[in-house]
């Protein structure tokens, strides 16, 4: 598996004239053969092709393209794929959630692109997820090892609301809560 690649991005499946530097003439149809192949066997279906089998004889005059879309990219038009493939997903959305460690990530990049596809956020308010500590009142982290399975966590929260501690209401209330644009 090529990893330092598939951690970095989506890999840009085009070939280009080795004289001309010009795309196939056929990138269309490539890059959806490509995307058939990658849907059946992974990332590395793309890595692991041999011009040969799309191209044929024109392969020795094409070279597949290295390059990577920018994970902040890919991360930041995730809301415009998420509503074309869900329809009962709003768009715009009535809220983007985020951990606060993702404010200058996913929420600034999807911020970008949706200004770039549309000249509009494509979000109501975003508003920050509250971190849960550990005993030693350290924020919980995956690469820390200090987290909670979601089953446990659950089940510590479960006679509390979430936001106030207080007893769970038996009737759906709305609660202010701190939004942010």
């Amino acid at each position: 598996m090529h990893l330092a690649a598939a951690a970095l991005g989506v890999p840009l499946a085009l070939f280009t004239h080795r004289e001309t530097g010009e795309l196939h003439p056929r990138t269309p149809e490539l890059v959806e053969r490509v995307a058939d192949r990658v849907e059946q066997g992974g990332i590395d279906a793309w890595f692991d092709l041999d011009a040969r089998v799309l191209l044929g004889d024109e392969a020795d005059a094409y070279e597949k393209v290295p390059d990577i879309m920018d994970v902040w990219v890919d991360s930041g038009v995730s809301h415009h794929c998420v509503t074309k493939l869900r329809p009962e997903v709003l768009n715009p959305a009535d809220l983007y959630l985020e951990g606060s460690d993702q404010h200058r990530g996913w929420f600034h990049s999807s911020l970008l692109t949706s200004v770039a596809q549309k000249g509009t956020r494509r979000t109501g308010p975003c508003s920050r997820m509250a971190s849960r500590l550990d005993e030693k009142g350290h924020k919980m982290s995956k690469s820390l090892g200090n987290t909670l399975s979601p089953q446990k966590l659950v089940s510590t929260l479960a006679p509390t609301c979430c936001a106030c501690g207080s007893p769970r209401p038996t009737t759906p209330t709305r609660s202010p809560s701190r939004t942010r644009s």
